[in-house]
């Protein structure tokens, strides 16, 4: 089967969860429930963003804001139109799967640099935001990246509680998300949900053991052992 019709199949698979959830009932959601979609973009408009930042998008990403809809009311606060964004994605991310930004595994120095004024903020480079679930807490996709391997992987974004920039794995093997796995989690994750229950995308995420030494931030805090 060509990877186009792969993506068509599990996509239409994907939406069917979300349509089959349309009566569920909830005490609180972010974005309108059920889940409201805008059209998807034209190939024109798509390739017309890639020229302009010099990438090309995912494709199981591209493929479904090209056949289904480029935006919506879920998850979260809502699937975010890739081309309202201020977005720096014409420059590579700067980390991969096996080198993440965690601020508790960093050292004083290290959080002073990266926070500092003078020096260039590169932490958001070649992302795209997927939606938000408030309070600083992003889904992002990485769409511009020098490791194969991290281009096209959705990753926690979240600096205003203290976290980092922390790849999103499946909890069951640990593979990192592309974006339909980001997407089916949700739907399955929202699927099980009791009226009062909810969820954040930061239970998906699996931490390396921490660095030796007692000067990192998370055990200066003593929230690391």
């Amino acid at each position: 089967m060509a990877p186009l019709e792969e993506y068509d199949q599990r996509i239409a698979r994907i939406m069917s969860k979300i349509e089959q959830m349309k009566d569920k009932t909830f005490s609180f959601t972010c974005g309108e429930w059920p889940p409201v979609w805008q059209p998807p973009y034209s190939e024109a408009e798509v390739s017309a963003f890639e020229t302009e930042k010099g990438i090309r998008l995912p494709e199981d990403y591209r493929r479904f804001i090209t056949t289904v809809a480029g935006s919506g009311s879920q998850p979260f606060y809502g699937l975010l139109p890739f081309h309202t964004q201020e977005s720096t994605a014409e420059q590579p991310f700067p980390y991969t799967l096996d080198h993440i930004l965690y601020l508790l595994y960093m050292t004083e120095e290290e959080m002073d640099e990266f926070y500092d004024d003078d020096i260039p903020f590169t932490a958001d480079h070649g992302l795209l935001a997927l939606c938000t679930e408030g309070d600083g807490m992003d889904s992002v996709l990485v769409v511009n990246s020098e490791d194969p391997e991290t281009y096209g992987t959705v990753w926690y974004f979240d600096l205003a509680n203290d976290c980092g920039v922390v790849p999103m794995r499946d909890p069951a093997t640990g593979k990192p998300f592309h974006f339909l796995d980001w997407l089916e989690y949700w739907a399955d994750r929202t699927a099980g949900l009791g009226s009062k229950e909810y969820f954040g995308f930061a239970e998906t995420l699996i931490l390396p053991e921490p660095p030796d030494g007692p000067d990192i931030m998370g055990r200066k805090m003593g929230w690391i052992d």
